[in-house]
Parts: C-alpha cells; sequence; structure tokens
C-alpha cells in the first residue's frame, strides 16, 4: 500500500445513543442505531437495559431497607387487568393504598400497599365482560366505579360492601372531568353522555336544568368512539379514523367538534395522557397530540411498530417516560420466544421513550397486557401484569427477565465517509469498556467478528479490513455490560 495516496480517516463513538426517533448515522462522537435492545445509554456509555422483577410491596408508610418489602405471590386465578385505589378509610382514619386486579373469573381482587397482607382478596362481585375502572368522589367519600358493555356501573367505597347503579349507563370509556362523569354508551356508541354536575351517580335528565346529566352526539363517520379523555380544558373523544373534542369550556354548553382526521387506522387501545400530550400508535407509527396538532414521531420506531399489528398495544406514563407494550420487529435474527407461549399472546417487547432526551430503552421478548403506575409517597413503580401470569411485576435496572440474564444486541446503521465510491481499510479499532462483548464489522456483503474482552488500558485491536461500506454490531450475554468508547481508524484513497 502507497500511504501516499492514502489519507486516515477517524470515527470516534463517544456518545453512545439509542434515538430510534432519528435517522442521522454518525455526527460529532455521536451514532444512533439501526437496532438496539436490551440495552441503555447512562453518561454517554452502553450499559445493560432495563429488566423486570416481582413486584415487592412495602409494609410501612415510611421508607425502610428492603427486608421491610414484601412478595404478595401468586394470585388464585390468571391476572388480566390492573387498576391502582387511593381512599381515606374513616374505619382505620388514615389514607389506605390499594392495587386492585381483575381476575380471569371476571372478579375483582386487591392487595394494600404499606400493609401487611396475606396474599389478595376478592370483591363479592362477579362480571360479565372486562370491566373499565375509574377513582372519583361521592359525597366526600373515595370510590371507585366499574363497568362494561355488559354490566352495570358497580360503585366500591373500600370500608363499604361495593353497590350496582342500575341507572347509570354501562360504559366501554370514562373520565372524570369538571365535577362530572364522562361515558361513551355502550348502547349507542356514537353517544357520549355526562353525569349531573357534582353527581356522578345521576344520569337523568329530566329538564332543561343545565346542572343536569345530558348526552352528545358524534354521529360524522369517523368510527365507533372508543376512548375518552379529560385533557387540557376539554374531553377528547379518540375514534378509528380520528381524534374529537368536546368544548367544556362553557360548562353548560358543551359543543363537539372533529380535529383530527387519521390517514391510517388509530390503536385506540395505546393511546395515553403524557404530561401536556397525548400519545398513541396508528398503523404507520407512533404519534402525538397536544390539543391543537398531531405530530408523528418519525424514524426507526415508527417504521417498526408499522410492521407489525398493535392490536393489544398499551401505554403508561411514569417518572416523565412513556412506556409501550407493543410487538416490535427488531431485527432478522431476534425471533423472541415468548415466556408465556399462550395463543393470545400480541406484544413482544415494552419500550421505554425519554420524553426528554429522545432516547429508547426496548424491553424484548415480554408480552405485557396491563400496566399502571404506582407512586405513592416514597414508592414509584411500573406495575404490569404478564399475559396468562397471576403475579405482579414491577421495572428494575438488571437487564434481566426475572432472573434470566437477556441477550443484549446494538446495530448500527452504515457509518457515512465523504467518499462512497472508493475503498477503505479499517485498520484497527480502539475500545474501553469494563465487560466482555462481541464486536462485528459488517463491510461490503462480508463480516468479521472480534471478541472483546476489558482490560486496564484501551483495548487495540488489528483489523485491516477492506471494503466500501462499513457498519458494526455488538452483542453481549453479560448480566452487567459497560462500554464507554469506540474508536475506529481508516485508511481512504485519496
Amino acid at each position: 500500500m502507497n500511504n501516499k495516496n492514502y489519507k486516515d480517516y477517524k470515527i470516534l463513538i463517544t456518545k453512545f445513543s439509542t434515538n430510534l426517533s432519528s435517522l442521522n448515522e454518525f455526527n460529532d462522537s455521536y451514532i444512533n442505531p439501526k437496532y438496539c435492545y436490551n440495552l441503555k445509554v447512562v453518561d454517554g456509555a452502553l450499559v445493560q437495559g432495563n429488566g423486570i422483577k416481582e413486584l415487592t410491596i412495602p409494609l410501612m408508610q415510611t421508607p425502610h431497607s428492603e427486608n421491610l418489602f414484601e412478595a404478595r405471590g401468586e394470585m388464585p386465578v390468571v391476572a388480566k387487568k390492573l387498576y391502582k385505589y387511593k381512599y381515606y378509610s374513616n374505619k382505620n382514619s388514615s389514607v389506605m393504598y390499594l392495587l386492585v386486579i381483575l381476575g380471569s373469573d371476571k372478579k375483582i381482587y386487591a392487595t394494600p400497599l404499606f400493609f401487611w397482607a396475606e396474599g389478595y382478596y376478592a370483591l363479592n362481585h362477579t362480571f360479565i365482560s372486562e370491566p373499565n375502572g375509574i377513582n372519583f368522589r361521592i359525597d366526600g367519600d373515595d370510590v371507585m366505579g366499574f363497568s362494561s358493555k355488559d354490566d352495570d356501573l358497580l360503585v366500591w367505597y373500600c370500608d363499604d360492601d361495593p353497590y350496582v347503579v342500575s341507572t347509570a349507563p354501562r360504559f366501554k370509556s370514562v373520565c372524570f372531568h369538571n365535577e362530572r362523569l364522562f361515558a361513551i354508551d355502550t348502547t349507542w356508541d356514537y353517544i357520549v353522555r355526562y353525569s349531573a354536575n357534582c353527581n356522578p351517580l345521576d344520569w337523568r335528565k329530566d329538564s332543561l336544568d343545565q346542572e343536569e346529566a345530558g348526552m352528545l352526539e358524534l354521529n360524522d363517520y369517523k368510527g365507533e368512539l372508543k376512548n375518552l379523555f379529560s385533557f387540557m380544558e376539554n374531553v377528547y373523544v379518540f375514534r378509528d379514523q380520528g381524534i374529537s373534542k368536546i368544548n367544556t369550556y362553557l360548562k353548560s354548553d358543551y359543543t363537539t367538534s372533529n380535529i383530527y382526521d387519521a390517514g391510517q387506522r388509530i390503536y385506540c387501545s395505546s393511546a395515553c395522557v403524557c404530561g401536556d400530550k397525548i400519545y398513541f400508535l396508528q398503523q404507520d407509527g407512533l404519534y402525538f397530540f397536544d390539543g391543537y396538532d398531531v405530530e408523528k414521531v418519525e424514524g426507526i420506531l415508527s417504521d417498526r411498530i408499522s410492521r407489525c399489528s398493535q392490536e393489544a398495544s398499551l401505554m403508561c406514563y411514569h417518572d416523565n417516560k412513556l412506556y409501550i407494550a407493543c410487538n416490535l420487529n427488531l431485527d432478522e435474527s431476534y425471533d423472541l420466544p415468548l415466556e408465556t407461549s399462550s395463543e393470545e399472546s400480541t406484544n413482544n417487547s415494552l419500550v421505554e421513550y425519554n420524553l426528554e432526551n429522545g432516547d429508547f430503552n426496548i424491553l424484548g421478548n415480554i408480552d405485557i397486557c396491563s400496566m399502571i403506575s404506582v407512586n405513592y409517597l416514597f414508592f414509584k413503580r411500573l406495575v404490569f401484569l404478564i399475559r396468562g401470569g397471576n403475579r405482579l411485576w414491577c421495572l428494575d435496572n438488571s437487564g434481566k427477565n426475572n432472573g434470566q440474564i437477556l441477550t443484549k444486541k446494538f446495530v448500527s446503521t452504515n457509518l457515512v465517509f465523504n467518499d462512497l465510491e472508493h475503498k477503505k481499510i479499517l485498520k484497527d479499532i480502539k475500545v474501553i469498556c469494563t465487560s466482555p462483548f462481541e464486536l462485528k464489522i459488517n463491510y461490503d456483503n462480508k463480516s468479521k467478528t472480534f471478541n472483546i474482552v476489558p482490560n486496564k488500558r484501551v483495548n487495540i485491536i488489528r483489523v485491516n479490513l477492506t471494503g466500501k461500506e462499513f457498519s458494526f454490531e455488538i452483542t453481549s450475554n453479560e448480566e452487567v455490560v459497560k462500554i464507554s468508547s469506540i474508536e475506529m481508524n481508516f485508511k481512504i484513497l485519496e
């Protein structure tokens, strides 16, 4: 090789990223991946991603060491859906906190937080269909309401037995807004009904009194009404083909308008209020709505979302991050054998989306069917159910699935060079890391793999690979991972 005809070119990565909403390939020591799962970035270094463990529950309302936490163990039936319930107990003269679970037997089970309990206790009521649940107040009491398309409204104040309100509509979605309940009526799916002002159990419309209950018709061919949200100053209705607004600025004279026509079908079950935005999945990707405009989160994640059905997708806002349980086409080599091999399994990943910096943390090989954010006193957890299971789970930083180490992978896009026509020679690679990993270099239609082991100084790997296009892959089966920087030194023909 005649060195006079070649110039040196260095790619130095000192800041990894898992931002899948950006298509920038490489720029100023910063690289975005083509694929990335079970890894995240801390202070620029690539480290093990999220993991899951069985939820342990605090036994007291003051923070203590972990030996005052306990797992509730198995429920007597399969757990289907999660709710939470905070209320003031007159019997106990204190605020109480409950995790509430719908079982496969259509019964409601509960277990307390900050209190010792032997497992779960069930309410003496059996639903016909899976109910929606909501927290609201009646006569100064904090209650939970449950209703479905086949079940009358069940009201539960935890100090007393639950009771049925047969005069209330059966609803498939409900929200509490401006001292009223708003509900999508299951009898007429183009009708939104609302309760009397300051009386969520009164749904009668006997006169023109503006304080009484009423209804609104949204029959404009945008698809079935699916979800209701109290957001900002209004109520929003998510539908298969769009979003409608119920303007409640004038508290006694409500009007409706269509504010978004979707070009693709909306997966309404995924919609979630996240601070000052509502995020949702559409057939062609991830979107958000700020009360005025709808925008798509462009990039690789939306591309992956659009490749699979998201019928059972769901989202949860927790600790300033958006969590998305969905189906993802991660890469060709990751076939995601699910822990729960059920025919109804429809999710295979949990995506953590950092709304501040755009980073994504993808936890693969998990089928979540329900999740809630719990943030009571000092106890802050994302709590979820795994489809077909009967335990409560939460997120941690272990990079493991219930003790099993997860395969971790980062695949770069093509590295950018000023000259794409001439061949380049990758002379050597310098790595700073504290854990071993496998580094695969792809060049043109070939590849070569190197096993990287940590040492006290910079690890230098002699390579001498020639090609026009280069990319790399990082794979690790280690429990703990930390890769701080990768430097690739090329010779490029002038």
